[in-house]
């Protein structure tokens, strides 16, 4: 069988990376790449089966690029989610001591959910395409004045030595990440290449119109679908000032028919009758 690649932001050792392996147990083999857009753009090309983008945080909220990369890749949908834990460590060359250390690179999340321990510091802060690339540079460098925050793994890939482990801000820190696929390779290929079972959540996005309790209209018929829904998000809709576009996560009902995609159809048909319009963005088992 031909090797499964998934694509993710970053460098070996990256969150993406480890929710990578966490998700697909082995069966998938990561690729870096430059972005969150180039994830995207490889998937929808078909250069990978699928990708790992991370949606949100529970610290620093939802990365709002990867919805805005649903809008702009229309061919790319949602067939698998995970939840990773989230553990920042100070990573230095070897031989580095705390009181040595002048800069630090991560990515903007990394920095944001490791706050209140840059407080303590006066260092400069540098952006990096991924926490794992800051590490990589850091390694490359090989300048015991710089650090990197990133997952403790990255010690061991880099040659890097842990000046201290867990400074995020929030012990319960987690990022979900989602698998995305072209449309033409569904939640079935995933399921099997994953061995995860039956779908449990459904994405999607969605505009209202402009009248009084169009969004309350909308809920309504997730409300009488008995989809719980567990996250409702708003952007704005490029070109169009003050019109916002949803994007909504809904959990399964637990009684849910076997025909899940007959249901979800019936779903989309009585929903487009209260909306300017709806797309389903996935089916899957988180």
């Amino acid at each position: 069988m031909s090797t499964i690649l998934c694509a993710f932001n970053g460098e070996k050792g990256a969150f993406a990376d480890v929710a990578v392996r966490t998700y697909f147990k082995g069966c998938a083999e990561s690729v870096p790449v430059r972005s969150f857009d180039e994830v995207f753009a490889r998937v929808s090309d078909s250069d990978v089966a699928f990708g790992m983008v991370p949606i949100e945080n529970s610290t620093t909220g939802s990365i709002y690029q990867n919805y805005d990369n649903f809008t702009r890749y229309e061919d790319v949908c949602v067939v698998g989610s995970v939840t990773v834990r989230i553990c920042h460590s100070l990573l230095a060359p070897r031989g580095a001591r705390l009181e040595d250390i002048r800069a630090v690179y991560s990515h903007p999340q990394g920095f944001y959910q490791c706050a209140d321990f840059l407080k303590l510091h006066d260092w400069n802060l540098v952006e990096s395409v991924s926490t794992a690339t800051g590490a990589r540079m850091v390694s490359r460098m090989n300048d015991r004045t710089c650090a990197a925050i990133a997952d403790r793994c990255n010690a061991d890939l880099y040659d890097l030595a842990v000046l201290k482990d867990s400074i995020e801000d929030n012990p319960e820190n987690y990022t979900r990440f989602v698998v995305i696929a072209g449309r033409d390779r569904g939640y079935e290929r995933c399921a099997e290449i994953a061995e995860k079972g039956t779908p449990n959540k459904m994405s999607f996005t969605f505009t209202t119109r402009n009248e009084v309790g169009a969004l309350h209209a909308c809920l309504g018929v997730c409300r009488d679908a008995g989809l719980n829904l567990t996250k409702l998000e708003s952007r704005p809709i490029v070109r169009c000032p003050w019109s916002y576009r949803f994007f909504a996560d809904a959990a399964l009902p637990a009684d849910a028919d076997a025909d899940t995609e007959q249901a979800v159809c019936a779903f989309e048909a009585e929903f487009r009758q209260v909306a300017d319009d709806i797309r389903i963005l996935g089916v899957y088992r988180e």
